[in-house]
């Protein structure tokens, strides 16, 4: 797969925000966990929209609604100062169609006033709202960066340990023991590598045939005659190397089917590999 095209087709940034199919999502989120490329990308990518949101996410200020209510009060006062004035120089005739006025004046900025508050009130829900939503948001997208941050370590702790054991498998001071299949198990087959330089155990199950949950292999090695238990195992994943136990100097190894949890010594008549030094 080119990871770079991939990359750069922008199928990750649609994936941030949303705008990509069910299976394109599974895909990602598939593709993240085997290519770190794919994974540190699209870290990235969640990291800037959530630094994004955080930038621009306002809250109303709390003196809107005072500095309004101070204007209505100051504009009401204005307006009784004016009429009182008034009142002084005009006719009782004149005066009662003056106060009439008034009250229709009073009215219209009554029910103006009325509507500014809703309308403010109204943007402020709007806006608490909104601040509440983005706030979600980023709280979620921390949550899948914590989870993407705890793959991606896992990840590399992975592949930091079969880095490992390969540069100990491959190396010149490493021995290969091919264990063949018995008698009565003529096509199981296993390999065993071992290290005396490192200390080191490595067991690749390759070809033992499938067993129920009320048994284990077990690995044997011989030393000066005498069999020592280097742990018990199962055939789950073949093809990963498996660590077990070390013993210095032995002449030869071999694996027998054995009750769960394995056995002190072990049961002959069971043996399915067996590869001398």
């Amino acid at each position: 797969m080119d990871v770079k095209n991939y990359i750069s087709s922008g199928i990750l940034e649609r994936y941030v925000f949303g705008e990509v199919s069910s299976q394109e999502k599974q895909e990602v989120a598939c593709l993240s966990k085997i290519y770190p490329e794919i994974q540190k990308e699209l870290f990235a990518h969640q990291l800037g929209v959530e630094k994004m949101v955080s930038k621009y996410s306002v809250t109303p200020p709390q003196e809107l609604k005072q500095q309004i209510l101070l204007k209505v009060s100051n504009t009401s006062q204005d307006h009784s100062t004016t009429e009182d004035k008034d009142e002084k120089i005009i006719s009782i005739n004149r005066t009662n169609q003056k106060l009439e006025s008034n009250k229709n004046i009073y009215k219209y900025l009554a029910a103006a006033c009325s509507v500014g508050m809703i309308l403010l009130l109204a943007g402020g829900f709007y806006l608490n709202n909104l601040n509440t939503d983005l706030k979600g948001t980023i709280a979620a997208n921390d949550n899948k960066i914590t989870d993407l941050e705890g793959d991606y370590n896992q990840m590399a702790a992975t592949n930091e340990s079969i880095n490992q054991k390969f540069e100990i498998v491959t190396s010149a001071s490493t021995s290969k023991i091919l264990m063949k299949g018995t008698e009565s198990q003529p096509t199981s087959l296993a390999n065993v590598f071992v290290s005396e330089e490192n200390e080191n155990v490595y067991l690749q199950v390759g070809n033992l045939p499938g067993i129920s949950e009320n048994n284990d292999y077990q690995l044997w090695a011989i030393v000066d005659g005498k069999p020592e238990s280097l742990g018990v195992f199962n055939t789950e994943n073949k093809e990963e190397l498996l660590e077990m136990k070390y013993f210095p100097k032995a002449q030869a190894y071999a694996v027998t089917l054995e009750p769960k949890g394995g056995s002190e010594s072990p049961t002959m008549e069971n043996m399915y590999v067996y590869g001398g030094v």
